[in-house]
């Protein structure tokens, strides 16, 4: 996809390793009105929704602004039948748990990881814990970056040219 100036949507195959790989998408740039999102995704036949395209509720006054609209859209997107994702930086997870909408098949929240270099890192480990020590009784889990750098889990950037403006 060419980056084109005011675009807030776009429309293509979901091509990133998700539960929704391969649906048709409307992808939502910034906090858009849920009529025009379902207007959107009908008129391009998309069974799903991608809420925050192009890291677009990555900072915190995008993301706190719209809070709770975003969880009623959801809801509500969920409702009509579609299957939404939610991308968001990592800092906003916490807000999202005890959430209703995380316990939802037809619901996903991506939370990118951004390193440069990515493929150099063979000696990188990610560790994921909780942010309060102990209160995950399950531990601290920890992850070589290179068992989660597979050809089965990238997505060249060479997917991405196929969506169009909607």
């Amino acid at each position: 996809m060419e980056k084109c100036g005011n675009r807030r949507f776009f429309t293509g195959k979901e091509v990133e390793k998700t539960p929704f790989f391969g649906q048709t998408t409307v992808f939502v740039v910034g906090m858009q009105s849920s009529p025009l999102i379902v207007k959107k995704a009908q008129r391009c036949k998309a069974t799903h929704v991608y809420l925050g395209a192009d890291r677009s509720f990555q900072s915190s006054a995008a993301f706190f602004t719209y809070a709770n609209s975003i969880y009623n859209q959801i809801r509500s997107l969920v409702s009509l039948g579609f299957s939404v994702t939610l991308d968001i930086h990592a800092s906003f997870l916490p807000l999202l748990c005890g959430n209703v909408i995380l316990k939802s098949r037809k619901v996903c929240v991506i939370t990118s990881l951004p390193l440069p270099n990515v493929d150099e890192m063979k000696n990188v480990i990610l560790k994921i814990d909780d942010i309060t020590p102990s209160t995950n009784p399950q531990g601290v889990y920890c992850i070589p970056l290179k068992s989660l750098l597979t050809k089965t889990r990238r997505t060249p950037w060479s997917a991405y040219k196929k969506d169009k403006l909607c």
